[in-house]
């Protein structure tokens, strides 16, 4: 039972992992993006005020 149920279970991770591994790159680059834009915006108005 234990190895029927696992074995159809490998297929589906290796298909889900690639997807999955792509929007974590994404989802990571689009966090640095963020931060360097707030670290952009506050060095620019800090001189300001």
């Amino acid at each position: 039972m234990i190895n029927s149920s696992s074995n159809p279970v490998i297929p589906n991770q290796v298909s889900a992992v690639q997807p999955l591994w792509i929007h974590e790159i994404i989802k990571s680059l689009i966090y640095i993006i963020k931060v360097l834009i707030k670290k952009f915006i506050l060095f620019c108005y800090t001189p300001i005020i």
